[in-house]
């Protein structure tokens, strides 16, 4: 008799910004740069696509003293094979608040920002 595996689809959740920023979490950035999650995003999953959703991604970053905040919307995320790692899709997040010395929006190449559900 074969052996069938059956995962049920992750459920809809919200990322509780206290867990991801420091100290205890583990956002980071590549550089000096430092981030904060302002917000705690509701990430929707379509497991058959292998893709996640994100609403809202409420994020300041700081460097050298200098604070900008950004948001972007429905960020879109590529689940890695079979596992529960996402990659993002390419994204633009928009200046909210900060320095004048902040670009007015951000873009993240695909692939330069990963989740991982446990």
């Amino acid at each position: 008799m074969p052996l069938a595996v059956i995962f049920n689809p992750p459920a809809a959740l919200t990322i509780d910004r206290s867990t991801i920023n420091k100290p205890g979490g583990n956002l980071s950035c590549s550089g000096s740069i430092t981030a904060v999650l302002n917000n705690n995003p509701a990430v929707t999953f379509d497991d058959a696509a292998g893709r996640a959703k994100a609403d809202v991604i409420d994020i300041t970053g700081q460097q050298s003293g200098i604070s900008c905040r950004y948001k972007a919307t429905n960020v879109l995320w590529n689940r890695d094979g079979t596992t529960r790692k996402y990659v993002n899709q390419a994204f633009t997040a928009t200046k909210t608040s900060g320095s004048f010395l902040c670009p007015g929006s951000v873009s993240t190449a695909a692939g330069d920002a990963s989740l991982l559900f446990h």
